[in-house]
């Protein structure tokens, strides 16, 4: 079930945060997660299994308000492979698309998801090696609605 982010699901995000480091995440982005979270909880989401959470993902509509950006999407290493971020992007691809105004979602993830993307539409529009930290590539995806 996924449902919108609430403070109690705090202390399990950046368990489950951690639990992706280093593979999908440099240690230092805890910060700037908890900074989108602070300034970004109304689009952000918790997908639950059986009652637990288990992953988050959001989004946000960038300051060009034709652009949106899926942000911070990732599971407890136990529930990958499940389809579960799948349901999660389709979800957020969706609840952006009633906006009208965007024209173009982004999402800026490393090597280890990009191909995960592609299979949504999105096409690679910029790389740049180590831009998350040392070993985590920036693949910034585009998608044109």
């Amino acid at each position: 079930m996924i449902r919108p982010y609430k403070d109690d699901d705090f202390k399990m995000l950046i368990h489950i945060f951690r639990l992706n480091v280093p593979q999908a995440f440099d240690p230092s982005e805890e910060i700037e997660l908890i900074q989108f979270i602070n300034h970004h909880k109304r689009t952000y989401f918790t997908y639950e299994f059986e009652g637990v959470p288990v992953g988050f993902g959001g989004y946000h509509i960038t300051e060009d308000t034709s652009v949106a950006r899926l942000s911070w999407q990732f599971f407890n290493p136990k529930y990958q492979k499940m389809g579960l971020g799948t349901q999660m992007t389709m979800f957020r691809l969706n609840e952006i698309k009633k906006n009208t105004d965007v024209k173009i979602i982004s999402s800026w993830t490393s090597q280890h998801a990009f191909a995960f993307y592609e299979k949504f539409g999105f096409k690679l529009a910029e790389m740049q090696k180590d831009f998350w930290g040392e070993g985590l590539d920036l693949y910034r995806m585009e998608l044109i609605v």
